[in-house]
């Protein structure tokens, strides 16, 4: 079970508005400011972005350790792509000196429902090169959208991108943006967060930004159990094919994230192991543009992947919400998701 691990031995980097100014964050090891370029990766504000993020890691994966890479300049509402892609290059050169395991990128901009390319392309396929998982948020535009589609940073082939589950965990968030292009759920509405130090408590938070962070705290549990298991850390594709195929619930044909279905099937020697060790060249599961691991040679729709998923879709008796939804913003410039 996920309670026997912690994440301990693993870093996630949160790529965000920096570290919180009046948080505790004993989990923290390190940050940095990239938008202003000096060593300060704090957020001067009360109500942090980026330590709201990290206290959703930390709330699960327990003892896995934080670095902030601030990419926002002090109360910016926007940021700069350049400012992103030198904090993602910071994580390819440090990436072993820290132990990092993933990085979450609850930031975002658009609404696309293709695979899409940008200046961050490289430095992404990179770390995924470098055994990384990187999770994005889909984006909180859902509402205001008629066609499928997700946050543009959110659309790129190496990494997962996440959606929102609504307060009941039963079906999609309204406001989540969703798609073809969509890889999991997970928890997003009225999640619990530490309040600042001055105040006593938690207050409630929304918004795919605190679903994302919920998929890298199943990078560090899992690797740490993969670790324990098997002698050796998952690969993102690994991962990726873990988090669907061991998922025992689906909204919208995509699985919803079960971190003790993980840790479980890893456990019970989920032969996963050996499956993947598939001829180079050959994707593991996934969104459109992928190869499937269940049907070689085509390439399915969610629905069907997981129908012929070892946990089959028609036995979870998970909901199948009405499908009305995306992502935009005006702002060419990632922002917090929410």
């Amino acid at each position: 079970m996920a309670a026997n691990f912690t994440g301990k031995g693993h870093t996630v980097v949160v790529v965000d508005s920096g570290a919180g100014t009046y948080y505790h964050e004993s989990n923290l090891i390190y940050d940095h400011d990239f938008a202003d370029g000096d060593d300060d990766g704090r957020d001067p504000r009360i109500f942090s972005h980026g330590a709201q993020v990290a206290d959703v890691v930390t709330d699960t994966a327990v003892d896995a350790r934080i670095i902030h890479l601030k990419v926002f300049e002090d109360f910016a509402s926007g940021g700069k792509l350049a400012d992103v892609e030198a904090a993602l290059q910071w994580v390819i050169a440090n990436a072993n000196a820290y132990d990092v395991a993933a990085v979450n990128l609850s930031i975002g901009y658009g609404d696309v429902n293709q695979p899409t390319q940008t200046q961050l392309s490289d430095e992404l396929s990179a770390i995924k090169a470098a055994g990384i998982v990187t999770v994005v948020s889909s984006g909180n535009d859902g509402r205001e959208n008629t066609a499928d589609g997700i946050n543009v940073l959110a659309a790129n082939d190496d990494v997962i991108a996440v959606g929102a589950l609504d307060r009941a965990e039963t079906a999609r968030a309204a406001w989540s943006q969703h798609g073809d292009l969509l890889d999991v759920y997970a928890p997003g509405e009225d999640v619990m967060v530490d309040m600042p130090w001055f105040y006593s408590g938690e207050r409630a938070v929304s918004g795919t930004s605190f679903a994302a962070p919920k998929v890298a705290s199943a990078v560090a549990i899992v690797q740490e159990a993969a670790i324990s298991e098997y002698g050796q850390a998952l690969s993102p594709s690994q991962f990726e094919y873990l988090l669907s195929v061991s998922a025992h619930d689906a909204v919208e044909g995509a699985p919803v994230v079960d971190i003790d279905g993980m840790v479980e099937s890893l456990q019970d020697g989920y032969a996963f192991i050996v499956r993947l060790r598939r001829p180079a060249g050959r994707a593991p599961i996934g969104r459109a543009g992928r190869r499937s691991p269940h049907r070689r040679g085509r390439w399915p729709d969610r629905k069907r992947r997981w129908r012929d998923s070892p946990r089959r879709f028609a036995a979870s008796g998970a909901r199948r919400p009405a499908n009305p939804w995306p992502h935009r913003d005006g702002r060419n410039q990632p922002c917090p998701s929410r």
